[in-house]
């Protein structure tokens, strides 16, 4: 069996979900920008490093606080966790998830350390978000030792909406293959039908350009089709491999 280690990369706190609201002094996202969450509790947490849309206002993805690329301060503590994870634990791999802004908001991503200056189109602003994300790609997987396999989730190439945002939450995924050190890419092709499958697999098919493996994402939790029936749509492509989420949810061996 081999275990990687799996990195909420830019998602570090969730004030809805947690017990504890609150996140302790000493961690990264503590700090004395008030909040108050659904149940009227006040939560402080260090406002500059969360995404925010254009007007300063912090943009959340259900509870879950997302940190902002741009701040190096973030960046310094994503290399610091993959050096440590390695340093002291026997791990086979490190997969960056949650590497993007929230989905719910295509402006997410603006900030105290954002380049946004008020000047910037929509698309010019995407590209600078996109750059974001792939900095701290850049960044964070270069800290990634050359026995230790690397990898990240990511949306596949359309998955919610028409819009240029919306499209890709700013992973320039295949730039990541090409560019940067990871061996495995694993597209989230999550569906609820044949029509979803297919088209999510195929978008994911178009953009392997690179040497690297892409491996099709399966999820088999909450209403998904049981794994045989998503394996069956899977056999139709030419992936590497294919991850299973959430492997809990496992009732027998798999394809």
């Amino acid at each position: 069996m081999r275990v990687h280690a799996w990195i909420e990369t830019l998602y570090w706190w969730n004030v809805e979900y947690l017990d504890e609201p609150q996140p302790d002094p000493g961690h990264p996202l503590y700090g004395d920008d008030e909040y108050v969450n659904s149940d009227g509790e006040a939560v402080y947490l260090d406002g500059d490093l969360l995404t925010t849309d254009e007007s300063g206002t912090w943009r959340f993805e259900n509870g879950k606080q997302f940190v902002s690329p741009f701040a190096g301060e973030v960046r310094e503590v994503l290399e610091e966790v993959v050096v440590e994870v390695q340093a002291d634990y026997d791990v086979d791999g490190v997969q960056l998830d949650y590497i993007r802004f929230p989905k719910a908001d295509p402006a997410a991503g603006y900030g105290e350390s954002s380049p946004y200056d008020g000047s910037q189109t929509e698309s010019e602003m995407q590209a600078l978000r996109e750059e974001g994300i792939d900095d701290v790609v850049a960044d964070v997987s270069s800290e990634i030792d050359t026995w230790t396999i690397g990898s990240s989730a990511v949306f596949p190439a359309f998955y919610t909406s028409d819009s240029d945002s919306e499209t890709h939450k700013s992973q320039d995924w295949e730039e990541w293959g090409r560019e940067y050190d990871l061996d495995w890419t694993v597209p989230m092709c999550y569906a609820f039908d044949a029509d979803e499958y297919n088209s999510q697999m195929q978008a994911s098919m178009d953009r392997q350009s690179w040497g690297e493996s892409v491996m099709a994402g399966l999820a088999i939790n909450e209403g998904h089709d049981d794994l045989e029936t998503q394996y069956g749509y899977y056999e139709d492509y030419e992936f590497s491999g294919y991850v299973v989420w959430s492997a809990e949810e496992l009732d027998g061996p798999v394809p």
